[in-house]
């Protein structure tokens, strides 16, 4: 329920400060000396993670997937950049330490092809 401008006036320090809640992410911090400021929470963010909630979604998972898929998606994981650096010593060292170098690393560092 929104504040009134009655109960924002009316709204005593106590020892500890303290917040009354306005709604959607909007709330009076009332300090011990007596003064009052409006908190602003990102109302955005809370509309998405209750209704990533809603759909009976872990958020943190959520976030870690988007994560993931932009990384993916940008090429910049660093299989990507590791395979585009053996397509450049190919040219410059022997296929055989190329392609030495590439399976180690395969077998080691890239998950997605690892046996």
């Amino acid at each position: 329920m929104p504040l009134t401008d009655l109960v924002v006036r009316k709204a005593m320090s106590k020892d500890k400060p303290f917040r009354l809640a306005d709604g959607n992410g909007l709330a009076l911090l009332v300090h011990p000396n007596g003064s009052k400021y409006w908190q602003f929470e990102a109302r955005d963010w809370c509309y998405a993670v209750r209704k990533i909630l809603a759909n009976g979604v872990d958020p943190s998972l959520a976030r870690k997937v988007t994560k993931a898929a932009k990384l993916e998606s940008a090429g910049n994981s660093f299989e990507a950049v590791a395979l585009e650096w053996f397509a450049k010593q190919m040219t410059v060292c022997s296929r055989i330490v190329a392609t030495t170098c590439r399976r180690a690393c395969g077998l080691n560092t890239f998950p997605a092809t690892r046996p």
